[in-house]
């Protein structure tokens, strides 16, 4: 997601000089705002997984 947002405002970037405040629009806004929620779901997810394969290898070895 972070090449496909920054695909969208590269160009506006390079003629602004690297003036943010004048470039960022909603679709930028919004690409960026879906890498960090995808980022973190996939941090969820793997803590989530993590904690079932230590559980279950908890459970091998008799722990209850």
């Amino acid at each position: 997601m972070e090449l496909v947002a920054w695909g969208h405002i590269y160009q506006a970037y390079i003629a602004h000089s690297g003036n943010w405040s004048e470039i960022v629009d909603m679709p930028f806004v919004v690409m960026s705002h879906s890498e960090e929620v995808m980022e973190m779901t996939g941090v969820i997810a793997f803590i989530h997984a993590l904690l079932n394969y230590l559980r279950e290898s908890m459970h091998q070895l008799g722990e209850p």
